[in-house]
């Protein structure tokens, strides 16, 4: 089961959410582009799809609604850097148990003729991204799923740390070590997976992550 999308969505910070609402988020992609024609689906599929066996339906009511509140407050930054509210969704909205969901107009290009531009687009596994335990390795796994041919990655240091979302209290020292646990657990499906860092200015540093 593969998400497929344009890489600019892969990018976004969506931190907020928590690891559960990131699992349900992400069978919500999953299932508008693979059937772009459905605009209901049963909310036990979404329960599936997002390895949610321990909640029952009105805690999934609950994570559906607050990934639309939180998306309601989050920016989305396009390729032009222009900036503008995170709308995805014209319609999400549950009645009993089934949900009703909707792509707004706006954003439909995140989702169609995604062959025709194979550079721009982001591809990974939902199944593997359920079965990530750690809300930071999760957003490590997508983001380094784009770069599985050159085998490394490369980011300024504060900004990996604020699209992970890491607390701002934290001291970098301690930010390093939860980094490096959250890409230990991603060592399952990027084979010797480690990270470096290099100085980037007299204060600054980017983060290097390389595998086999």
């Amino acid at each position: 089961m593969l998400v497929k999308c344009k890489k600019i969505l892969n990018e976004q910070n969506i931190s907020m959410f928590t690891k559960v609402e990131m699992n349900v988020f992400f069978s919500l992609i999953y299932v508008v582009t693979e059937n772009p024609e459905v605009n209901e689906i049963e909310l036990k599929a979404i329960k599936k799809l997002s390895r949610d066996s321990k909640n029952g339906y009105n805690d999934l009511k609950k994570q559906i609604s607050s990934i639309n509140s939180k998306l309601q407050k989050m920016t989305f930054v396009g390729e032009d850097g222009k900036k503008t509210p995170f709308l995805l969704f014209e319609t999400l909205h549950v009645s009993d148990k089934v949900l009703e969901v909707k792509i707004s107009k706006q954003f439909e290009y995140l989702f169609i003729d995604l062959f025709n531009e194979k550079k721009s687009i982001a591809i990974f596994d939902l199944e593997e991204l359920t079965m990530i335990e750690s809300k930071y390795s999760k957003t490590l796994y997508r983001k380094l799923s784009c770069f599985k041919r050159s085998k490394w990655f490369k980011k300024e240091f504060d900004e990996l740390v604020t699209e992970l979302g890491f607390n701002s209290k934290y001291k970098k020292k301690d930010i390093k070590v939860k980094l490096k646990d959250a890409i230990k657990k991603l060592d399952v499906y990027f084979r010797d997976i480690s990270i470096s860092y290099e100085k980037k200015t007299i204060s600054g540093e980017n983060c290097v992550i390389k595998w086999k």
